[in-house]
């Protein structure tokens, strides 16, 4: 059991601690300083194209090893691209099949029902000849009526006249 003895390790409690300010600001010198080291935004824009020379030159102290397994990432990454690029061009032609389909679906009852409507016409001209005929026939059945009825009423006025001379 290690037991602490009186030395230069003992905290000394006759001292005070320092006093520090709770709010103090920072004296002129120090402000001047604070905005002399604020980098510009040449020097940020410097900072940026530096990093990334950086990362483009990495490739050139990278081990032969970590460069390929760099390659294969990059590799990969590109067949993955690649893959969704055709699943993308793929599931396109599926769709435009499908559409295709779709668009030779309406033409056909488009034509279904301009055929329907031809047909639909064609019989209502045969119904208006047909109901024509009906009338002339009609005309012409009225007219021998009225002919007939024409007939009977000089014969039953001939009839009259001679039971009135009778």
């Amino acid at each position: 059991m290690n037991v602490a003895t009186p030395g230069k390790d003992a905290p000394n409690l006759d001292k005070t601690a320092p006093k520090r300010a709770l709010f103090s600001s920072p004296s002129a010198v120090a402000h001047n300083k604070t905005n002399i080291s604020t980098p510009t935004t040449t020097d940020k824009r410097n900072t940026r194209e530096s990093k990334k020379n950086l990362m483009d030159n990495r490739h050139m102290k990278l081990a032969d090893n970590e460069q390929m397994g760099d390659v294969r990432k990059q590799l990969r990454f590109n067949e993955e691209v690649h893959a969704s690029a055709n699943t993308r061009k793929d599931m396109l032609q599926r769709r435009m099949i499908e559409m295709k389909r779709m668009e030779m679906e309406v033409r056909r009852q488009m034509a279904e029902l301009a055929e329907k409507h031809m047909r639909q016409m064609e019989e209502m001209k045969m119904r208006t000849t047909q109901m024509t005929q009906k009338t002339e026939w009609m005309k012409e059945i009225i007219g021998q009526q009225q002919t007939i009825l024409e007939q009977q009423q000089t014969t039953l006025e001939q009839l009259q006249t001679i039971l009135e001379q009778a």
